[in-house]
């Protein structure tokens, strides 16, 4: 998901499931990045990532 923040801010969180050795689900994670637009390029500027299993 893509959220405007501020002017040239954006806030951007994802899910991510990892495969796991066995070919089964691995882990699960949901992350977050702060990117930021400086003369024309979008730069991240914070990511978290949180395990959820």
């Amino acid at each position: 998901m893509f959220r405007e923040i501020a002017p040239q801010i954006a806030l951007v969180t994802y899910q991510v499931q990892n495969q796991s050795i066995d070919g089964g689900l691995g882990r699960l994670s949901v992350r977050s990045s702060i990117w930021v637009q400086r003369e024309g390029k979008w730069q991240v500027t914070f990511h978290q990532a949180t395990m959820l299993n």
